[in-house]
């Protein structure tokens, strides 16, 4: 018996595993698959007669004509369109079109196969292609319907801290759940993509106004905050969100993605934890950074970057015990620039692993120098910054150089600001068992500015606190308050820009250990320092 062709070649349509419409010439549909109608929740019945146009075009139908004529013109057209669900929502798919006898034929690929190759495998994300791909489409809809759409840049804080701490397998758990908690923030028609490590990228597509960004970067901060549980550890999570808006910002993807990255950048100078629109302001801002890194590395090349020594003078004896190694860069475009204007250009540039074995090493050399002079043993404080913190070789390298030289360990302490520390008590534990280990001492900067546990104050390792003069000059009561809590806790005080004699004995008065600043003796090269020391009578014994 002859089968009926028709009949089976239906029957394979309506069962086929791939999702598929037909339209007629003029575009309008006349049959969808149960694929179709399973993966969309249309029926039949109500897509039956719809163009198009209305399927693909609600946010996507500029391209619609682009498909049809590439289809007439060769036969089959090929990418991704965002479709409109029987619920309302419009979702990504990819879909081929080719042309039939009369009219057209749409095929959506299963989307497990579909994401093969295009899906990150950790998190489940669609990838850099996939993002760069909605991107345009996201434009594309934009300039055609005069709406607003955002790009969020996306990179989690200290996340190499995890990695370095609890390995890789738990910074993968973190990433994993970080992705779930980033979905569970934005709608099913927005876009949450993986470009890789740590760094996020979200399109949020069809807004009213690009302010509504802004409710979304402020839940997803909220959702991050929860603590992570990972491998028996409870770690909290921050992010810095830089927010590029559609059309203000631009309307092409590249220069989107450029411009909700410096956003980001922004956010992560600021403190971290929060979120910046991209501005015109803050690209200048960026343009100049970038050319400070390009003056910076050629500096280091050059030897630009020079030490000067703060002494430090016991205030019961007035005599200098130590010295504060401060960093500067005569630079031939910007003059002389301090660390605090430099340093984070370094770090983010990745030049400032290089110019702490520098440092450390002129360090080294600089006791040796004091030492063959027959002068007496200064202690030298070295300020370093949170990602130095964690950086073990720099400690191994400054130590083994010390005893190659038969240098004691005590004879460098290293200075932390308060606010480096902050609440991640892992990253505090390992940086103060690191310091015991090695026989280095701490100092930290900035005290009663920043969040410092009693545990910290009591460890062993710790040699002094830092206090702002400003505290003694505008708040007296408080000052006196932390002087006599590191009393209690035998804890030495340093006072930091002692700049007039009114505020020298007020800090001598408060009971104050420690003072250094221009008053006394300003920063000095390695050979005026020693000059200091030698013509003085007030050397310490």
């Amino acid at each position: 018996m002859r089968v009926n062709d028709d009949h089976l070649l239906a029957q394979a349509f309506s069962q086929a595993g791939e999702a598929m419409l037909v339209t007629d010439a003029a575009g309008q549909v006349v049959a969808i698959n149960d694929e179709f109608a399973r993966t969309t929740g249309w029926s039949a019945t109500s897509i039956t007669g719809q163009s198009l146009q209305s399927l693909w075009s609600s946010d996507h139908g500029a391209q619609v004509d682009a498909i049809m004529a590439a289809v007439t013109s060769s036969g089959r057209w090929q990418g991704e369109v965002l479709c409109r669900h029987g619920n309302g929502v419009a979702q990504f798919h990819e879909a081929t079109v080719t042309a039939s006898a009369a009219g057209f034929v749409a095929v959506m690929p299963d989307a497990k196969r579909r994401r093969l190759g295009r899906i990150d495998s950790l998190t489940g994300l669609p990838d850099r292609s996939v993002f760069m791909e909605r991107l345009k489409t996201t434009c594309a809809q934009v300039e055609r319907k005069r709406m607003a759409a955002a790009v969020l840049f996306l990179d989690l804080d200290n996340f190499k801290h995890v990695n370095d701490t609890l390995g890789h397998d738990a910074g993968d758990r973190l990433l994993k759940e970080a992705a779930r908690r980033l979905k569970s923030c934005v709608r099913e028609s927005d876009t949450v993509c993986r470009l890789g490590g740590d760094e996020f990228t979200i399109i949020l597509a069809g807004l009213n106004q690009p302010e509504e960004a802004e409710v979304v970067a402020q839940h997803i901060l909220t959702k991050l905050a929860h603590p992570f549980h990972i491998g028996g550890s409870i770690s909290p999570m921050s992010a810095s969100i830089g927010i590029a808006a559609l059309p203000n910002d631009g309307i092409s993807p590249d220069e989107l993605l450029h411009r909700a990255d410096t956003a980001m950048y922004q956010a992560k100078r600021s403190g971290r934890a929060t979120y910046y629109f991209y501005s015109q302001e803050m690209m200048a801002r960026a343009t100049e950074r970038a050319q400070m890194e390009r003056e910076l590395r050629q500096a280091h090349l050059a030897g630009e970057i020079g030490i000067l020594f703060q002494p430090v003078m016991d205030l019961s004896t007035r005599r200098i015990t130590g010295s504060h190694a401060i960093l500067q860069w005569n630079s031939p475009r910007g003059g002389l620039l301090t660390a605090d204007q430099f340093l984070p250009v370094a770090e983010e540039c990745g030049l400032i692993r290089p110019l702490g074995e520098w440092l450390m090493a002129s360090i080294v050399d600089t006791l040796v120098a004091w030492r063959d002079a027959g002068l007496p043993h200064m202690k030298i404080c070295v300020s370093l910054s949170r990602r130095q913190l964690g950086d073990l070789t720099l400690f191994e390298q400054l130590l083994q150089a010390m005893r190659a030289n038969h240098l004691s360990p005590a004879l460098v302490e290293f200075e932390v600001c308060a606010h480096a520390l902050g609440d991640d008590k892992l990253m505090v534990r390992s940086v103060l068992a690191t310091l015991s280990a090695f026989g280095v001492g701490l100092i930290i900067d900035d005290f009663g500015h920043g969040h410092v546990t009693l545990q910290t104050l009591q460890h062993p390792c710790l040699r002094a606190v830092k206090i702002h003069t400003t505290l003694v000059r505008d708040d007296k009561a408080i000052a006196g308050a932390l002087i006599r809590l590191s009393h209690a806790l035998n804890i030495p005080v340093i006072a930091e820009r002692v700049d007039d004699c009114t505020l020298l004995d007020g800090l001598a008065e408060s009971g104050c250990d420690y003072a250094e600043g221009n008053l006394l003796a300003p920063p000095l090269d390695t050979q005026g320092f020693a000059a200091l020391l030698m013509a003085s009578s007030e050397i310490a014994a």
